[in-house]
């Protein structure tokens, strides 16, 4: 049988009907050989058969697997080969953390592939391969390629840092970045040497030679992690020691001399100068040469009076000294003037005992004077200066010149500005014209010439300005313009002076009238053509029918201009002319063409219309006529008119329509129509309208011309009104086009109504019958009615029940869709992941689809996946649109264990804690009177294991300290998820207590707790831990781990020692020394204390080869609370690079 087939239903039948055939029923079959048993017993029992039917089931041959996991990091398939990142604290692959989840067998009980693969150290610098053989029950194998990458360390810290010579406080620790360091004050170089803690990290500065010149000096050590995302630096703070020396050898000065005489024990002094010495030189000499003078020395100008000036010394150290000169300058009487200048020319015969000078007369023009006043002594002072404004007439400048010494001395200049003489213009004008010649003010005459039209020139049209406006200006009065006499315009300028007048005149010229324009023509008996305008010369007279005489005056425009030529004419007069003279003698002719009136008779002396009789006998005096109706359709009518005068014209309008022939068209607008018949006169004034009314009645043509389906095919004649047309089921609408025979007709369709063409369009077609009406109306009303009867066959239901696509975001099935294949999976998801969108397209749109999960029904293709970890089933049921075939496609998933390895709340009675999730480590401060406290720790997934200092307990849990001894207490939570993912949260409890009865190490930073000192390095000598700790050594005392002696401070210390706390010769504390890796209590760590360690692992701790404490604590490594393989590795690794 095919592995597949997992039971045989066996059925024997015996020959007698009554006897019992035992066995039958369902079998189930395992892999190999399997043997049924048929046992047949007669009616009577007497008589029993057994039948024996050997059935063989082939071996497993699945070498499939469902996913890898390495440090619970789910691996992801790439093609033929698996791919894993892994954390960079993961360094080896091996039984414990590599996981190969093989297919699950038919039957649970059908044995499973196995698989094999070779431990492998990781590294970081390459991809490491893992090759996977699977091995199926019937020894098919497999084999598969674990492509694992190991994140690169991101470890940046040292585990040393020395300099030549220096000390380094505090001591060197990875985590502290910044020392200082010092070194004797003769160091002149030294060498700074780095040690990395993680080797492929990398030192990318700092490390090296170094001279030191100065007293300080600060290097920064950079080291970078081997995956480059984190970089630490270390500060050292080189100093050096340096002198104290600030005092001066010596101080001399350039003028002067000081008191008292110096001493560099003497910081003070006085020197006296003269007022003629301006500045002095201060020089100074170090005693000490490494000291530096920040300031005081060189040249240093002088006040009048005190002058401090100060000599600052510092020395290498830093200390400041301050030597303090007082320089005091007597000061000067000296108030003369050297020279002084006006406009940059000095004064002549000027002296400087000479107070008081005329400088005479300048122009009115002369505004300003700029006098310069030269002191003989720059240290005096001098007010009045500068530039002067000068008003007109005597102008006193008054120059004040005050000594140093506050004495002052007066100087007195006089100056005479003449006033201004100047009656010029700076502006003449004319509003609107233009002087000729142009406005200089010197030119006293001007003309200008203005409209004819203008009679007055105003004063407030002549615009004058002064060019001086001291000056003043007198306009003449309002004057009439005169065209026969000068008209003269005059503006009087008197000067500032009162002396100088200037008369500036202005004639204006009028021009005499040119205009020969008439105004109107007055007319009696006759009739001008066209009207009077400006620029026409030549005009037409119409003397009307009958008249014999006509008068006509021409009416000038400017009354100055004569017409001469008005009067009475005969109507046989060809011309009239009349001629205009103006005022200038300018002439113009204007000329009348005298014509007689035609005829006015307008009327007719016969109408008629083709074909029609009028509703009354035409006669000229009658205008209003009627023919009737006429029938619809008619384009044309013939109108015959006869005009009474023959010289008389015939226009013909149909409406707003003009013909110049008598056939004219008609428009087919229904009712009432009027033709209209203009006669014009021969005189082309005199009309008369003559009107003939007809009426159009409506059409009564109702048929179709047109009826054409969309679909199909009906012979249409417009006398046949019934139709049939057959259209198939996947036919749900059909449209027609319609057109009627006569366009003013109308269609009435589906309760609205058209015009044609037009489509018209049946929508949502029912199965069977459906009968579009289709009603013509004619013009006049009637109707009639096409009928068209559309049969749409019946739909066959589909029993389709398949899949056109099916797909899962974010997900690869594990082959390409196939509408007959119906098992597919996804393979292993995150446990995190709480839906997924089923993306599933029927092949018939009719069919109906649900979705199942694990046999539970879902509300939408977006559908719940059970937060339980494990194998899992999402089922496409697909419904036919027949209702009866239904069709399952099956989509299977390995749902991934829980990673979540987090707590949800840590707590304290006592103290405070601030807890984050993230937040792996805590200090809790507990007051001295506080002997107990609770810890309650929660897990975030309570599918999660959680241990408190290597106890397994259930969440929540309070875990209890009691007694609480003083100092620091640790209580390590180690929580491992389903998965195997951990985190570990420390939580320490420091007590308060007198610091002289407790051990401590704050300024070095041991970590003590729970008793031990966990944090000694190894060959740490009994004096060196003496001085890490904050209590004076004298009240220290080490002893070894059973206490039967005391050891000497250069002996070397190991796990085990015990530090005693003695004050007064009694015991106030004492702390187990733990050094990481001596378990055997040696003070060194080497080949043994690895075996150590494994033997405690590989035993167990109840073996007589376990650890006990305070070894036990040496032995952990890494510090979880508990001993696994990583410890006597980590153990090992120390010896091995050491």
């Amino acid at each position: 049988m095919d592995y597949n087939t997992t039971a045989l239903k066996v059925e024997g039948i015996a020959e007698d009907e009554l006897a019992t055939v035992l066995g039958n029923g369902l079998i189930n079959l395992s892999t190999g050989s399997n043997t049924i048993t048929l046992t047949v017993k007669a009616h009577d029992t007497s008589v029993s058969e057994i039948y024996k039917i050997t059935v063989k089931r082939k071996l497993n041959d699945d070498t499939g697997i469902q996913g890898i996991t390495l440090a619970g990091v789910p691996a992801v398939k790439d093609g033929l080969n698996y791919k894993v990142t892994v954390p960079n604290d993961v360094t080896k692959a091996d039984k414990t953390n590599l996981i190969v989840t093989v297919n699950d067998p038919k039957v649970e009980t059908d044995k499973k592939a196995e698989y094999i693969f070779n431990d492998t150290e990781l590294l970081t610098t390459s991809d490491n391969m893992i090759n996977i053989l699977v091995t199926a029950e019937d020894g098919s194998v497999r084999a598969y390629t674990l492509i694992v990458t190991r994140e690169k360390s991101d470890v940046a810290l040292l585990s040393n840092l020395t300099v030549t010579n220096g000390s380094f406080l505090p001591s060197f620790s990875s985590n502290v970045f910044e020392y200082e360091v010092t070194v004797p004050v003769d160091v002149t170089e030294f060498n700074v040497t780095a040690t990395k803690l993680e080797p492929n990290s990398k030192v990318t500065s700092g490390e090296g030679h170094y001279n030191i010149s100065t007293s300080e000096k600060q290097i920064e050590v950079t080291v970078v992690s081997e995956d480059g995302t984190k970089s630490n630096t270390y500060i050292l703070n080189i100093k050096r020691t340096k002198s104290s020396i600030n005092t001066l050898s010596d101080i001399t000065v350039s003028e002067g001399t000081l008191t008292p005489e110096f001493n560099s024990n003497i910081t003070s002094y006085t020197v006296n100068v003269d007022g003629n010495i301006s500045s002095i030189d201060v020089s100074a000499t170090l005693t000490d040469s490494r000291a530096t003078i920040i300031s005081g020395t060189g040249i240093h100008s002088l006040n009048v009076g005190d002058n401090n000036i100060v000599i600052r010394v510092e020395s290498e150290s830093g200390s400041i000294l301050d030597y303090n000169i007082n320089v005091i300058r007597a000061k000067k009487n000296i108030n003369d003037l050297s020279m002084i200048k006006v406009d940059g020319k000095e004064i002549e015969n000027f002296s400087s005992d000479t107070l008081e000078y005329d400088l005479g007369d300048v122009n009115y023009s002369k505004t300003k004077i700029n006098v310069e006043a030269v002191l003989k002594d720059v240290d005096s002072s001098v007010k009045g200066d500068g530039e002067i404004s000068l008003k007109t007439g005597d102008n006193e400048i008054v120059l004040t010149v005050t000594a140093q010494n506050g004495e002052e001395k007066t100087y007195k200049l006089h100056v005479n500005r003449i006033k201004n003489d100047n009656a010029n213009l700076s502006l003449l004008s004319v509003m609107g014209y233009t002087l000729t010649p142009d406005f200089d003010k010197d030119t006293l005459y001007y003309e200008t010439t203005v409209e004819e039209e203008k009679s007055i020139l105003t004063k407030e049209e002549v615009t004058a300005v002064a060019e001086d406006k001291n000056a003043s200006i007198s306009k003449q009065d309002n004057i009439e313009l005169s065209t026969t006499v000068d008209n003269i315009y005059k503006v009087t300028v008197t000067a500032e002076d009162g002396k100088t007048i200037k008369i500036y005149t202005i004639k204006v010229n009028r021009p005499k009238s040119s205009d020969t324009t008439l105004s109107k023509v007055n007319l009696t008996n006759a009739v001008l053509s066209p009207s009077l305008s400006k620029d026409k010369r030549e005009y037409t007279l119409t003397i009307p029918y009958g008249s014999t005489e006509f008068n006509i005056e021409g009416v000038p425009t400017v009354p100055t201009t004569t017409v001469t030529g008005n009067g009475t004419y005969s109507k046989d007069d060809k011309v009239v002319r009349l001629t205009t003279i103006a005022e200038d003698g300018s002439m113009d002719v204007y000329v009348f063409n005298v014509v007689k009136a035609l005829s006015n008779d307008a009327t007719l002396h016969d109408l008629s219309v083709s074909g029609y009789n009028l509703d009354k006998t035409f006669t000229s005096t009658t205008l209003d006529y009627s023919i009737g109706d006429i029938p619809y359709g008619t384009t044309k009518l013939k109108i015959n008119a006869t005009p009474t005068n023959s010289d008389s014209t015939i226009k013909y309008y149909v409406g707003t329509t003009s013909f110049d022939s008598n056939i004219v068209d008609i428009p087919t607008l229904l009712g009432e129509n009027i033709i209209t018949v203009e006669v014009t006169a021969a005189d082309g004034i005199s009309k008369k309208l003559y009107t003939i009314t007809y009426n159009i009645v409506k059409s009564d043509n109702a048929y179709l011309s047109k009826l054409t389906p969309s679909l199909g095919k009906i012979d249409f004649n417009k006398t046949t009104f019934l139709y049939n047309i057959n259209v198939e089921n996947n036919v749900d609408k059909i449209s027609f086009d319609i057109e009627t025979e006569d366009k003013n007709a109308s269609i009435k369709v589906l309760s609205e109504n058209f015009f044609t063409p037009k489509t018209i369009t049946v929508d949502n077609l029912k199965e069977g019958d459906t009968t579009l009406e289709i009603i013509v109306v004619a013009q006049n009303g009637n109707t009639k009615t096409y009928s068209v009867i559309i049969h749409r066959l019946s739909k066959e239901l589909s029993s389709d029940a398949n899949l056109s696509s099916l797909s899962v975001n974010g997900q690869t099935l594990n082959k390409e869709f196939n509408m007959n294949e119906t098992e597919y999976s996804i393979g292993e998801i995150p446990y995190s992941l709480e839906k997924l969108t089923i993306n599933a397209t029927p092949n018939i749109d009719t069919s109906t689809l649900t979705y199942l999960v694990n046999g539970n029904k879902q509300s939408s293709n977006v559908v719940d996946i059970p937060k339980n970890n494990g194998n899992g089933a999402i089922t496409v049921q697909v419904t036919a649109e027949d209702g009866k075939t239904v069709k399952n496609y099956k989509i299977t998933y390995s749902k991934q264990a829980s990673n979540n390895a987090y707590l949800s709340d840590l707590r304290v009675s006592s103290g405070e804690l601030s807890f984050n999730k993230t937040k792996y480590s805590y200090i809790v401060n507990i007051d001295s009177d506080v002997n107990k406290v609770d810890l309650t720790s929660v897990l975030e997934d309570n599918k999660s294991n959680m241990k408190i200092n290597g106890i397994t307990y259930t969440s929540p849990h309070t875990y209890t300290i009691s007694p609480l001894e003083v100092g620091n207490t640790e209580v390590v939570i180690l929580v491992t998820a389903e998965d195997g993912t951990f985190l570990t949260y420390k939580v320490t409890f420091v007590k308060k207590a007198n610091i002289s009865e407790v051990i401590t190490s704050v300024k070095y930073g041991h970590t003590i707790a729970n008793g031990y000192i966990k944090t000694v390095k190894v060959h740490t000598t009994a004096l060196e831990l003496k001085d890490q700790l904050d209590n004076p050594n004298e009240y220290l005392e080490i002893v070894n781990s059973d206490e039967t002696s005391v050891i000497s401070d250069s002996d070397i210390v190991a796990t085990g020692y015990i530090v005693k706390l003695m004050i007064n010769g009694e015991e106030k504390d004492r702390k187990t020394i733990v050094i990481k890796g001596d378990v055997n209590g040696d003070g060194v760590i080497d080949i043994s204390d690895s075996i150590g360690i494994l033997g405690h692992y590989l035993n167990g701790e109840n073996s007589s080869k376990a650890l006990t404490w305070p070894y036990f604590v040496a032995g952990d490594m890494v510090e979880d609370s508990e001993i696994d393989i990583s410890d006597p590795i980590s153990a090992l690794q120390y010896y091995l690079k050491n």
